[in-house]
Parts: structure tokens; C-alpha cells; sequence
């Protein structure tokens, strides 16, 4: 946790101080009209509702981390507000039964509800034509998140979701052709963690995995550990040049001192700010905007399956 703290540091003193651009990007963006699929259309004048759910379940901590036994006394509507929430899987339910051969995944970063997770994972289906089942991290209110993405890898939130998801993926692994997992922020510790779960139970599938991470912040994202190259998974990442949560790992200015280690591609989108996935990474995707780090000439795999 201390390497972490001293990473998220070096992030802070090394970028821009312009903290809230880096977050929610140019501020044109951040009044209405909205884009449909944005993040920032969760403040659609029209569902004031939905806002202050929002709101709501990303600044207040759930009163009760236990006692889930007592939910059935309360109110669906207060249950989000008022309990932990374990993680949940889930579908688009769009393009179903298209490509039955592979499967997709997607996790979530900080401060996802159902409602911003369900429209991340509808832009997802659109850009791509495929069903995506989402595995759920659900916010337990900003601050905790934060404090749990700070914990790594060790903390136990995180912990109880790679116990909760590893199956998925195992299974898929074994009964389709190509598994993807596409990770957001916190999503990208989960997936790693998911990672070096199936490597520890020496899935002999992995091979049909590809990882790919929009604002990558796991300090470690490895394949190495498999010795034949030929059966590692296809990882990619993604981050925008003034993210500040990408420069906890991707972008991170002291990679070699601090011990992060990210196995496969980079591609940089200059001179951009935002850290949400679908306003300020899905939608620019479309644009082949992102070029490889050091390579300009190489393309993403992820860019060949849009539609």
C-alpha cells in the first residue's frame, strides 16, 4: 500500500496541477447538451432522479459493511445507500447470441453505479456488435473507493471480487474460442489480480485471453510468469497523455523505482485530458487516435473488431 501512495504522489507532483481537467476533462463537455453515451448525461435535466441516486451512492459510505441479513427489512430504493453491495455479473442485452464463439467482459472503475455502468457497457456493445457481460464492482461511495484502489491488490474488496469473477473467466476460457476482458481504472487492478489468479491455477486456456485497459493503474499487469509466449494473453492499454489515474501505472513516471511492471502494447492519446471511459476514451477509440508508444506504426487489436 505505501508503494502506492508513493506512486499516486509522484502522479500528483509530476502532472499538470489541473487536477479536475484530468479527471473530467474539457469543460465544455461538462454542461448540457450531452452526448448520449457520456458519463455527464447522468445529469440530464429530464432524470433528476437518476442524478441524485448518483449522487448519492457515490458521496455517502454504506452504513452497514455487514449485516447484509437485515436488507430484507428495507426498502429496494434505500438498499444501495445502506449496505455493502457484493459485486454482481450481468448483461448488455444487446446483440445477444452474435458471436457465440467468444466472449466479453468488462469491469468498472471508481465511482460506477448500475446506472453508469449499465451505459458504459451499452456504448461498449454498440462500438463492438457483441453482448458484454459486466462483472460489477459496485461504488461503496467515492472515498472508499479510492482507499480500496490505494489497498492494491491485498485489499480485501479486492480480494473478494477476484474470488468473485475468476470463475467467469475460467469457464469461458474453457468453452469459447477468445475471451476478452476490457478494464477501466479500478477495473485494471481487478483484472490483473483476475490475471494472476488463472496463472496461479495454470489455466491452460489463456492463450484465448485478451485484456485490454483504459487508464491502466495496476502496478503490475504481467504474463510473464508463463514461460511459453505462445500461450500468454494479448494485453493492451490505453491512457490519455494528462490522465492523472493512468499515471499511477501506464503513464507512471517512475515505472523502474516504484517496481510497476505492464506486459504488452501502450497506445497514448497526446495531449488529452479525462479519466471517463466512455467521454473521454470509447468515444476517441472510433478516431484511431491512439497511437503506440514507441512504435507509431503498430494498431491496436481492440481497433479491428469495431464496427
Amino acid at each position: 500500500m505505501l508503494n502506492t501512495i508513493r506512486t499516486a504522489i509522484d502522479a500528483i507532483f509530476t502532472s499538470e496541477p489541473n487536477y479536475l481537467r484530468a479527471i473530467f476533462g474539457d469543460t465544455e463537455a461538462w454542461v448540457p447538451p450531452y452526448e448520449k453515451y457520456s458519463e455527464f448525461s447522468i445529469a440530464n435535466p429530464g432524470e433528476l432522479l437518476k442524478f441524485i441516486r448518483y449522487t448519492s451512492e457515490i458521496s455517502l459510505p454504506p452504513l452497514f459493511f455487514f449485516g447484509n441479513s437485515l436488507k430484507s427489512y428495507f426498502p429496494e430504493v434505500l438498499k444501495p445507500f445502506l449496505f455493502y453491495e457484493e459485486p454482481t455479473l450481468f448483461s448488455s442485452e444487446t446483440f445477444v447470441g452474435k458471436n457465440k464463439k467468444e466472449a466479453w467482459f468488462f469491469i468498472n472503475g471508481v465511482g460506477s453505479n448500475r446506472d453508469i455502468v449499465e451505459l458504459n457497457s451499452r456504448y461498449l456493445s454498440k462500438l463492438f456488435e457483441r453482448e458484454i457481460f459486466v462483472l460489477h464492482n459496485p461504488t461503496d461511495s467515492l472515498p472508499v473507493d479510492v482507499l480500496q484502489s490505494l489497498s492494491g491488490k491485498e485489499g480485501d474488496r479486492n480480494q473478494i471480487f477476484t474470488a468473485f469473477a475468476t470463475p467467469y473467466l475460467k469457464t469461458a476460457l474453457q468453452e469459447k474460442e477468445k475471451v476478452v476482458l476490457i478494464a477501466h481504472s479500478q477495473g485494471t487492478l481487478l483484472a490483473s489480480s483476475i490475471l494472476d489468479s488463472l496463472i496461479a491455477q495454470k489455466s491452460k486456456h489463456l492463450a484465448k485471453l485478451e485484456i485490454y485497459a483504459f487508464a491502466n493503474c495496476a502496478e503490475e499487469m504481467s504474463h510473464s510468469p508463463i514461460r511459453n509466449a505462445s500461450q500468454r494473453p494479448h494485453i493492451e492499454s490505453f491512457s490519455n497523455e494528462h490522465d492523472i489515474i493512468a499515471k499511477m501505472g501506464t503513464l507512471a513516471p517512475y515505472k523502474e523505482a516504484r517496481n510497476i511492471k505492464i506486459d504488452g502494447e501502450h497506445f497514448i492519446r497526446k495531449d488529452a485530458w479525462g479519466h471517463f471511459l466512455n467521454a473521454h476514451y470509447l468515444k476517441y477509440l472510433t478516431e484511431e487516435s491512439f497511437v503506440h508508444e514507441t512504435d507509431k506504426n503498430k494498431k491496436s487489436r481492440l481497433l479491428e473488431y469495431l464496427v
